[in-house]
């Protein structure tokens, strides 16, 4: 068993480079010359300093130890003040950072007795700095985008013209690429111990943001001189879902939770104090803690399991500078680097996995990892949600891998295990939701209001019964082929079509339908790219539905209001009654398009070759909802062109099960309209 998780080389680096005491002679700058008054880097001295190294751009590794030189004589300097005196000192340079009290935080809590202090400042002070030094590369560069990676970030031409080679080479030493002491990945990809990285450099981190700010401020022109423009931060919409998957946790239940870490070999020895702290942060209510050391620590775990499961041992350190970590995108992925198949998941489990997918990976997910990481949330705005969802996870996951025999008669464990997780944020669930949410929009329509007035063949003047009559034509072809079959009764099928005002619903039968979908899960991990792809084309089909059904309500909705009191012209009055003679044909294509929709879904996974001709057979279909939508834009109203969009889909409904599907031995011909 490893006893670190740093590689010889990485540990070397991290931990060597710092001397004990600083000396006269290691070539770093006095203690007097090294900071100004307001304990900022005197930029002409560390010029002088890394004058030999500055111009090397691929191997940092002769910086990073100048580095550590440099981190010790700061630290022996600064560490001799006053905690609250340095606190209020460097706050004054740190505005021009998105997070000055997140950061002064850090500074007070370098100066407290907490175990994990080191851990917890340079992991939050990299994140708050990446996102700070975003912020002004965008500003100075006006670009739409700034670069993903942070050693991109940090070669920027427009960094190192703001701040100065010398302030931009220490960065990349410190917080950069592998090569250097990159204490960023080394962190936040849970590679270190909480005692492995000296504390030296949580305070040389913390010193070098005050001093880029003061940096700024010297500046005879640049954004030091007007605004750096932050970005805002991303909000988490998905807090509200994943609130409902596990119950909130007690006082006794975080006890208990302790208590199981300290009995599961998920955890290393070495770690168990990061997930004891974790614990501690979470009951007194610091969930920027909690999730900065229980991330990490997470991915530590995982990663063990992975090089297990793969049998790939060497997999557990940290690389060298000659080769990739293995991070959560490997160990989460269906396949390795190699090509060969990821055997976590047969570890693990489907559920675990998905947990997974959908707290750090999915795109519609709160990619919890990756926005912290990179400083993308509010850390004083972080609520309780996510601790108590990730916390339930890492139960689960202590629960399987545990010395305990009894211990899912722990009530925290028996509450934890009884969830049935279901994915949240997989295409094919979002799919779900949305369809149910298209057919709840549909049935807002009963309460479309009728004119006062107005004789009922006013608007009922279009005869829709040619066009209702296609639709339960293909109605009935395409609901017996339904997997499993319902309503398939010539009863049931009439009553999607049945005229009438107000507008029917037929939310009850549409309802019934996706819930018989649905009964049997679709397979969600790790879906195949055909069926993905599928899956998107679908989602877009029904987003633009779900918009033509709203614009069609609200433009119902005003246009009563406004003949109610008489505010309409009569070519708006023609338009209204249009509108409202239309009703019936939108209301019985939607209720096909949901039918068409859920066959589909009924079918996947797909044969590839089958997927490829469905595919083709969907983007017609959302082709027609692009139209329907754009026609039913309040700035259009274009209802009779609406209408005759409809009639082209109850035509090119009947193409799918005979041939796409069914058959799937010739492309169907191209009878759609042009519209």
């Amino acid at each position: 068993m490893h006893k670190t998780s740093l590689s010889p080389g990485v540990f070397s680096l991290i931990t060597a480079s710092v001397p004990r005491t600083p000396a006269a002679d290691d070539g770093a700058p006095s203690i007097s010359d090294i900071l100004t008054q307001d304990y900022c880097l005197n930029w002409p001295i560390l010029s002088e300093y890394f004058k030999d190294v500055v111009a090397e751009r691929k191997d940092y590794s002769a910086g990073a130890r100048k580095c550590g030189a440099l981190a010790a004589k700061v630290y022996h300097q600064v560490s001799q003040v006053e905690p609250s005196r340095l606190q209020d000192v460097l706050e004054q340079n740190l505005s021009w950072t998105p997070a000055p009290k997140t950061l002064s935080e850090c500074i007070g809590l370098l100066g407290t007795d907490n175990p994990l202090r080191i851990h917890i400042s340079l992991l939050i002070a990299s994140a708050v700095l990446e996102r700070a030094l975003g912020d002004v590369y965008l500003t100075v560069s006006k670009a739409a985008q700034c670069p993903s990676l942070l050693r991109d970030l940090l070669a920027t031409e427009e960094l190192e013209m703001t701040f100065g080679p010398t302030a931009m080479y220490l960065l990349r030493c410190l917080i950069g690429p592998p090569s250097g002491l990159n204490l960023r990945n080394v962190l936040w990809h849970g590679f270190a111990a909480h005692h492995e990285v000296p504390e030296e450099y949580a305070y040389l981190l913390l010193v070098v943001a005050s001093s880029l700010g003061k940096q700024l401020t010297n500046l005879e022109s640049g954004p030091g001189k007007g605004v750096v423009i932050h970005r805002p931060y991303i909000s988490f919409p998905q807090e509200g879902l994943m609130g409902r998957v596990f119950e909130d946790l007690s006082d006794s239940d975080l006890a208990a939770a302790e208590q199981l870490f300290s009995h599961s070999y998920f955890i290393l020895p070495s770690m168990l104090p990061t997930w004891r702290a974790a614990i501690r942060a979470l009951r007194e209510k610091k969930y920027s803690h909690f999730l900065v050391l229980i991330l990490p620590a997470l991915e530590h775990a995982l990663r063990r399991l992975f090089a297990c499961a793969n049998s790939c041992p060497e997999r557990v350190l940290t690389a060298e500078s000659t080769t990739l970590y293995t991070t959560l995108d490997e160990i989460l992925s269906p396949v390795l680097s190699n090509g060969k198949s990821n055997h976590l998941n047969e570890e693990i489990g489907v559920a675990k996995m998905e947990m997974l997918l959908d707290l750090l990976v999915h795109p519609n997910g709160p990619r919890l990892r990756d926005r912290i990481s990179h400083g993308e949330v509010d850390f004083c705005g972080l609520s309780r949600t996510f601790p108590v969802h990730l916390l339930c996870i890492c139960v689960i996951f202590c629960t399987q891998y545990t010395f305990k025999e009894d211990v899912k008669q722990v009530p925290l464990v028996a509450k934890c295990l009884a969830v049935d997780y279901v994915s949240l944020f997989h295409p094919i669930s979002l799919l779900r939701r949305e369809l149910q949410q298209l057919v709840s929009y549909l049935d807002e329509w009963r309460d479309i209001p009728s004119p006062s007035h107005c004789e009922e063949e006013d608007f009922h003047s279009f005869n829709p019964s040619s066009f209702i009559s296609a639709v339960q034509q293909s109605l009935e072809r395409l609901l017996p082929h339904c997997r499993p079959a319902c309503l398939s009764t010539l009863e049931d099928i009439s009553s999607l079509c049945q005229p009438g005002h107000p507008t029917p619903s037929s939310a009850p039968l549409l309802e019934a339908l996706l819930a018989r979908v649905w009964e049997n899960p679709l397979p969600t991990l790790h879906m195949a790219r055909g069926d993905l792809e599928l899956t998107e084309v679908l989602r877009r089909t029904v987003r633009n539905a779900s918009a033509a059904v709203m614009q069609i309500k609200e433009t119902a909705t005003l246009r009563h209001r406004q003949w109610e009191q008489k505010q309409l012209r009569s070519r708006q009055r023609e338009n209204y009654t249009r509108l409202l003679a239309s009703l019936q044909t939108y209301r019985a294509a939607i209720n096909l398009l949901v039918v068409l929709l859920a066959v589909t879904v009924s079918y996947i996974p797909l044969d590839p070759g089958i997927c490829k001709k469905v595919i083709k057979f969907h983007k017609k279909v959302l082709q027609f909802s692009e139209n329907l939508s754009s026609q039913t834009h309040p700035s259009r109203n274009r209802w009779e062109e609406a209408q005759t969009l409809c009639h082209s889909l109850a035509g090119l409904a009947t193409q799918l099960p005979h041939t796409a599907i069914i058959y799937a031995h010739t492309d169907p011909p191209d009878t759609t309209p042009d519209t």
